[in-house]
This record gives C-alpha cells, sequence and structure tokens, in this order.
C-alpha cells in the first residue's frame, strides 16, 4: 500500500484538519491557499506544505488520516514520533515560546493512573531538575494534559549507544572516551545525591559530530528523575545484563556504587561487543590489546562489593587520559529517526575532568597511571565487527635495541664507584703517614 493509498480524507477535509491541529499559523494557511494553483488534493496538498517547511512528514500523515488532535501541548508543538519506551512515548517538539528544539516523553495513563503517583513523580522529577551538567540531558518542564503527564527534556540529534553498538566493538579509544564522559555526568550527580538506578546503553545518549574529522561525539546521560517509575514498568530483562548485584536484594535503592558497576557493564560491552554474564571474564582475554591500566579499572569497576569500586570521578580521571586522542571516526550515528533520543541540537564544548583528589583514600593508589608503553592501543579505527574473519598478518622481524639503564640505576652505580675509589684513596694515604 502505497502513502497515497492510505489517506483517508479529501482535500477540504485535510485542510481544515491543518487549521485545526494548530500547527500552521492561520496567516500562513491563508497565504498558501490564495494560489489557485495550490493543489488539487489532499496528498499535494500535504506534500506542497511539507516542502514548503509548514509541516513535518509525521504531522502530514497523522492529518491526511484524518487526525488533527494531539499537535499541541501548550506551547509545545509536536514535530515527530521518536520511539517507545515502557514508560511511555517519545516526541520530537518545538517550544514555541523559545523557539527551540525539545523532547517530549508522554507518559502512559496506567503509570500515572493516582494522584499519589503523579505527585511522587514530580517530586523525583524535582530532584532531577536540580542536575545540571553538559553530561547529563537537562530535564526542562514536568506538566500534564488532561489525566497524561508528561517531561520535556533537552534535544540531541544523534542516537543512544543501545543502537550505534549493534554494529559491533569501538576502538579502546572510542570506548573510554565515551565512558568517560558519562563517568563525569554521574559524578555530578552523585555530588547532588542522586543516583541512576538505571543506566544502561539505551540511556546514554550520542550527539552528531559537526563534520570534523577530530570531532568526537558528545555523550549525554539521560533518565534521571523517573528511573522509579520506569522500573516498575519495564520488563525484568530490560536492564538485567547492566545491574549491581546489589539492587537485587533492594530494587528501590539506587546508589552510586551500582551505577558505577553498571557503567562498566557497558565498558564492557563497547570492548566486547556484548554485555557481561557471570562469572566475567578479564576482559584481555577477549581484546588483548586493551591496556593493563583500563583492564584493571574495568575488573574495578565490576567488583562484587560496593565498597571495593572507584567512584565515578576516578573512572574519568583514569579514563582522560584517551580523550586527546579520541575522533568520531567509525561510529555511525545515522540512526533512523525512530531510534533517535533526547537532548539538545547545539553541541556543547566537552566537559573539564576535575582534578581535585577524592575525599577518601583511592583503591587505585598503587595503580600506574597511564597507557602501558609496550602495548599498542588502537585510536580512531572504524568499528570492528564483533563477528568476522582476520585478516592474515605477517610478522616483521625487529631489531632488539641495547638495553638502557635507567637514570636512577645508573646514578647509583656511578655513586658506588666514586666512593670506592674515596675509600682506596683514604687508605692508601693512612699507610703512607703510618710508613
Amino acid at each position: 500500500m502505497t502513502a497515497a493509498d492510505r489517506a483517508t480524507v479529501d482535500r477540504p477535509a485535510f485542510l481544515a484538519g491543518v487549521r485545526a491541529s494548530g500547527v500552521i499559523a492561520a496567516a500562513r494557511l491563508d497565504r498558501a491557499l490564495s494560489d489557485a494553483t495550490f493543489a488539487r488534493t489532499a496528498r499535494e496538498a500535504a506534500d506542497r506544505l511539507v516542502t514548503a517547511g509548514a509541516l513535518t512528514r509525521f504531522q502530514a500523515e497523522r492529518l491526511l488520516a484524518g487526525r488533527s488532535d494531539g499537535f499541541v501541548l501548550g506551547p509545545y508543538v509536536i514535530l515527530d514520533h521518536q520511539g517507545k519506551t515502557a514508560s511511555g512515548r517519545v516526541f520530537k517538539a518545538r517550544q514555541r515560546t523559545m523557539n527551540r528544539l525539545v523532547a517530549v516523553k508522554m507518559l502512559s495513563t496506567t503509570l500515572t493512573a493516582t494522584d499519589e503517583v503523579r505527585e511522587a513523580i514530580r517530586a523525583e522529577a524535582r530532584q532531577a531538575a536540580k542536575l545540571a551538567h553538559p553530561n547529563l540531558v537537562t530535564l526542562l518542564d514536568v506538566n500534564q494534559t488532561g489525566d497524561r503527564m508528561y517531561f520535556v527534556e533537552e534535544y540531541l540529534d544523534g542516537a543512544s549507544l543501545a543502537a550505534v553498538i549493534t554494529g559491533g566493538r569501538l576502538t579502546v579509544a572510542q570506548a573510554g572516551d565515551i565512558v568517560r564522559q558519562v563517568a563525569l555526568g554521574l559524578q555530578h550527580a552523585h555530588e547532588k545525591g542522586v543516583a541512576h538506578g538505571r543506566l544502561s546503553p539505551a540511556a546514554i545518549l550520542l550527539g552528531k559530530s559537526t563534520g570534523e574529522a577530530s570531532d568526537r561525539p558528545h555523550v549525554k546521560v539521560s533518565g534521571f528523575g523517573l528511573g522509579g517509575f520506569a522500573a516498575e514498568r519495564e520488563s525484568p530483562a530490560a536492564d538485567f545484563a547492566y545491574r549491581a548485584p546489589e539492587p537485587f536484594a533492594d530494587p528501590d535503592t539506587a546508589t552510586p556504587a551500582a551505577d558505577v558497576y553498571s557503567l562498566g557493564c557497558v565498558l564492557f560491552h563497547l570492548l566486547a561487543g556484548h554485555p557481561p554474564v557471570s562469572p566475567v571474564p578479564p576482559i584481555r582475554y577477549i581484546r588483548p590489546e586493551v591496556p593493563a591500566a583500563v583492564a584493571a579499572l574495568l575488573a574495578a569497576m565490576l567488583a562484587e562489593g560496593p565498597a571495593a569500586r572507584p567512584t565515578a570521578e576516578e573512572v574519568a580521571l583514569r579514563l582522560s587520559l584517551f580523550s586527546e586522542a579520541v575522533t568520531g571516526e567509525g561510529i555511525d550515528l545515522n540512526i533512523p529517526a525512530a531510534t533517535y533520543s533526547p537532548a539538545t541540537s547545539i553541541l556543547q564544548s566537552q566537559s573539564v575532568v576535575m582534578s581535585r583528589p577524592p575525599s577518601e583514600p583511592s583503591p587505585f593508589a598503587g595503580m600506574t597511571l597511564g597507557i602501558n608503553t609496550h602495548e599498542r592501543t588502537p585510536v580512531a579505527v572504524p568499528v570492528t565487527q564483533g563477528k568476522g574473519k582476520k585478516k592474515p598478518t605477517t610478522k616483521t622481524k625487529r631489531k632488539k635495541k641495547p638495553a638502557r639503564l635507567h637514570p636512577l640505576t645508573a646514578t647509583c652505580v656511578l655513586l658506588l664507584i666514586a666512593l670506592g675509589v674515596t675509600f682506596a684513596l683514604v687508605l692508601m694515604l693512612r699507610r703512607a703517614t703510618a710508613g
């Protein structure tokens, strides 16, 4: 069935629906209709308005089907349908008062059935509204129309990490930079006393780059403000592979340590090409090229005991070593619109890693900061498929370089020689004097 076959209204009914929907200003519509050659059919009229930028394709198809309701929510005009989640539907919208793109998340009526639940959602949203960080999706508004509640968030032109990683593994540098940015956002939330509780690739959003070769995807975390209530509606398997052990005993409690564990599961997935399964194997069994420092950090993030895990700040500090060499090459964000995710279309500048030391002794105090110089870390290499044949490689013999003494070792040797010479001279002087 073609798009034309799906049109259920004639031209007059379509134009009446456009006028009733409120998506086009009356004066603009009147100017379009004043042209005698504007259109002969409803489909032609819809195509002309879409081409002129007066309607989106989503709006046009709904209007052609005879639906003129639900396009306007207060100051927000619905432009497109982004996708469906367990807690409701997500739409791309424009805020008329500020002339900016936003994401509107319409909550399911079964989730907001009572006044008590609606007030609890508002209370959790007010906590999330305290968060303001370049790596967190900003919650702009929580409102209600009839019996439907909706969240308004900033909009990001990109894709969720869940959609991106279906293409295979990322390089160590790319995975490290994505997780670093997520850790920075979590650090800010944890400092404000807010934990996510449902972190998974679906809650991590990647913005499209500006086209520069050295540009990296900007990463934001969504889902703050609705975590506890979305959990009641989601399937237990929705983020099962990314949950820390402790939430299974107390599902209503979200902690910073549990967020770090979930982030470790995400990092494992980006490097291995699949989520971790218990018992979790060392990542270097799967990716031998992963630097030892990164492998040790990942193992600590996935520690069974919450106290043994690093903080989000420590994770960001450790992974900041990769940030200078990361590009967006190989990360395909040209995902169909149905999988696009909420946040702003303006790519903000990269956040700065906080350099203040943690308040408590770090479990990484003895770990070497930096990349193992004897291991090669791939940087800016296109995404490699999780499955596929490896290309044969030819080994070339390398000339062995002569061993070099460490400067400190050389200094110690020289001091010993000097002391020996001095001792010998003193002994000779004593013998000469005695004679």
